[in-house]
């Protein structure tokens, strides 16, 4: 019993150590092994040998000669990014995008295709791990060289399971995603939610990199959001953290898809807003603004990017329904900053990426008339720097932590 201990303490030390350099290759740009021994603290036998070892796997390439020590000069090197992939997904109720990403977070191959959810979870994740197989074999990409695959999904996810818990955009319940995919494609997995993806994409890569706490709302057919301090996203005992489109902005109204009344997402979401100016369009209005089929036929980006067109040029419906809108979203997130205490709030969603500022303005205002001491604090409200690609960065960084940390 002692002798295996003892093997899988080694074993343990020898990925720490692994992980360790790799992270210090990654965040260095360049590097040699004299700076490793200096910044891992490890010793200089133990960093030659790891050094050979990532050469051998392509994971690192020569660059140049350093500054010499001890009469030799030592060899600078830099992470290869293509000496791994990892496949990230946006896996939506109604679109799916795939991407093959390599380890310097450039999205190299993507694809997008309607998901049909109604077909079930079992026949849409066998679609989707066929597409998978075919963008790999289009680029020729040997699946010995993808590390892993990452999934985010509108819904309730317990990420540690790997399992969508329930969704309303899917009508799903308990589908063990993990499982599926990894017995599918032989591919480690991971599972997350869309809004704790996007988040985790922005504050690294996006408007809250460089910033310790984030607050990132994701406004799309539906409205999640994440909250993330020290580079840790927030789940919740129950995986539920931060719903915020579910939280409840007036005692009555229309029914939400969760099966309550007076959710956040009736009234705010970009469905909703779509659905209302829909309602309210004559043949004389859509005419003068040129749209000639119904909103309701166009995707949601899409009809969302003409509501803006219609408010910019004064329409009276339009303005009213974003101002609605803008109003409980800037009430529902003074009420979250009551709490949390964000230095930073990024608004993401195609909403955001289609709004010019109209929805924006209206949030801030309400925000700054209901945020509790206004005046002590100096959280910005911006929109997302990584657009649509947010999910997928975000996903990506999923695997990495895998890899490097």
């Amino acid at each position: 019993m002692k002798k295996n201990i003892k093997t899988a303490n080694r074993k343990f030390m020898r990925e720490w150590n692994r992980k360790l350099v790799l992270q210090q290759i990654r965040s260095s740009g360049e590097t040699s092994q004299i700076k490793l021994v200096k910044k891992t603290k490890l010793s200089a036998g133990t960093i030659v040998n790891i050094t050979k070892e990532l050469y051998k796997e392509n994971f690192i390439r020569y660059t140049k000669k350093g500054a010499s020590l001890r009469g030799r000069k030592p060899e600078n090197f830099t992470l290869n990014p293509n000496a791994r992939y990892v496949i990230s997904v946006a896996l939506f109720a109604l679109e799916t995008r795939i991407a093959i990403i390599n380890l310097n977070e450039e999205i190299l191959h993507k694809i997008a295709y309607p998901t049909k959810s109604r077909q079930g979870a079992k026949a849409v994740l066998k679609i989707l791990a066929a597409r998978v197989e075919k963008l790999l074999q289009q680029h020729s990409i040997p699946k010995n060289k993808v590390h892993s695959i990452a999934i985010a999904m509108e819904g309730s996810v317990d990420a540690e399971e790997g399992t969508l818990k329930i969704s309303s955009h899917f009508g799903w319940n308990n589908v063990p995603v993990k499982d599926i995919l990894a017995t599918l494609l032989g591919l480690k997995t991971f599972v997350e939610s869309e809004n704790r993806a996007m988040a985790i994409g922005e504050y690294w890569f996006g408007a809250g990199k460089n910033t310790n706490s984030m607050l990132c709302v994701d406004i799309d057919s539906g409205i999640g959001a994440a909250f993330i301090k020290n580079g840790e996203v927030h789940h919740g005992a129950h995986n539920l953290e931060a719903e915020l489109g579910h939280s409840l902005v007036f005692t009555n109204g229309e029914i939400c898809r969760c099966g309550r009344k007076g959710c956040l997402e009736v009234v705010s979401s970009g469905s909703a807003m779509i659905k209302k100016v829909a309602s309210s369009m004559t043949s004389e209005r859509a005419k003068k603004y040129g749209i000639t089929k119904k909103l309701s036929s166009f995707s949601e980006r899409e009809a969302m990017r003409i509501i803006f067109q219609m408010a910019q040029q004064d329409d009276t419906v339009a303005k009213m329904v974003l101002k609605e809108a803008g109003y409980y979203l800037g009430l529902s997130i003074a009420n979250m900053i009551t709490y949390i205490d964000p230095e930073i709030i990024v608004l993401a969603g195609y909403v955001a990426e289609e709004d010019p500022g109209i929805l924006l303005n209206f949030i801030q205002e309400t925000y700054n008339q209901k945020v509790f001491l206004p005046d002590l604090r100096k959280t910005q409200i911006v929109k997302s720097i990584l657009g649509e690609n947010s999910v997928l960065i975000g996903g990506a960084e999923i695997s990495y932590r895998d890899i490097f940390e």
